[in-house]
């Protein structure tokens, strides 16, 4: 019997472990989102995001947009992780949840007006996890508008 218990104690470590290391992982991956996309109606409406955050989201993105704009590409990183660490701050954590759940289920909504083709397919591949390796960019510009998924 005291083998028996032994092993029962092995297990519930093991089984506790485990789950502490999946919630660990959880933490750090909803930690490491990046929030650039929430100010999109595909992204912000399913979080129920209140008036006053979608205010303060929005002034965030903007400060985000200027900052990128007028920095030193060494000091970009750095921005977006403040930026996404002041947008994550005005979010519950069932808000989190659903934005990174979004964020994962290999569906997209987009909205494009006149925009450069390279701008357009960087995005794709940004969203895909893939790098953009092309020789000449097509001509023309690229409009697309559209609320579904």
């Amino acid at each position: 019997m005291h083998l028996f218990l032994r092993a029962f104690v092995v297990l519930f470590a093991v089984v506790i472990s485990s789950h502490v290391f999946s919630q660990d992982a959880k933490t750090n991956a909803a930690k490491n989102l990046d929030y650039s996309l929430i100010g999109q109606s595909g992204y912000a409406n399913p979080l129920n995001l209140t008036d006053q955050q979608r205010s303060e989201i929005a002034n965030l993105l903007e400060e985000r947009l200027q900052g990128l704009v007028s920095s030193e590409p060494s000091e970009r990183k750095n921005i977006i992780k403040e930026s996404n660490e002041s947008i994550a701050a005005l979010l519950s954590d069932e808000q989190k949840q659903v934005f990174a759940t979004l964020l994962t289920s290999g569906r997209l909504q987009f909205n494009f007006y006149g925009e450069k083709w390279s701008n357009v397919l960087g995005r794709f591949a940004k969203q895909a996890g893939l790098s953009l390796v092309i020789d000449s960019e097509p001509s023309g510009v690229f409009t697309y508008n559209d609320t579904k998924e």
